[in-house]
């Protein structure tokens, strides 16, 4: 009788666990869901991060590659540049050689100055000596005759 007598109240007891167990799951759904949505922006970030990376490393090697095409447009052009002076320089060349060519001297002093080889009576022969005056010895000669 002593127990029907006590009042066993175990219905507020139930209430409370259950609230707890309740706030517990809230809390630990919550911070799940917060830890996910952190994995997420985490991934997220990631991945923005290395598309940058990747963005910016595609565009030194362009620049790179535009580098080095530039450089080979210049060295392109400096070849071309060179073998046109090469020519310029042959065609020179061969202009001197016609110029300076004996045959090509001859022929312009007889045709254009009507010049003609010099006869052995023509032709004069000096020689200089040296002396112990200061003077010098000039000494012509004249087919074959000595004069001083």
């Amino acid at each position: 009788m002593l127990a029907a007598k006590y009042n066993y109240n175990i219905e507020p007891l139930y209430d409370e666990m259950e609230k707890e167990k309740k706030e517990r799951r809230k809390r630990r759904e919550l911070k799940r869901l917060k830890s996910l949505k952190r994995q997420k922006m985490v991934f997220k970030l990631t991945c923005f991060s290395f598309a940058t990376i990747a963005t910016v490393m595609c565009f030194f090697i362009l620049r790179g590659y535009s580098n080095i095409s530039e450089m080979r447009m210049n060295i392109t052009n400096l070849e071309k540049r060179r073998n046109e002076l090469e020519l310029t320089k042959n065609s020179i060349f061969s202009e001197l050689e016609e110029a300076k060519g004996s045959i090509k001297i001859s022929q312009e002093a007889m045709y254009k100055l009507s010049m003609d080889y010099p006869s052995k009576d023509q032709v004069v022969y000096l020689s200089i000596g040296k002396t112990d005056n200061k003077d010098s010895d000039l000494v012509g000669q004249k087919d074959g005759a000595k004069e001083k």
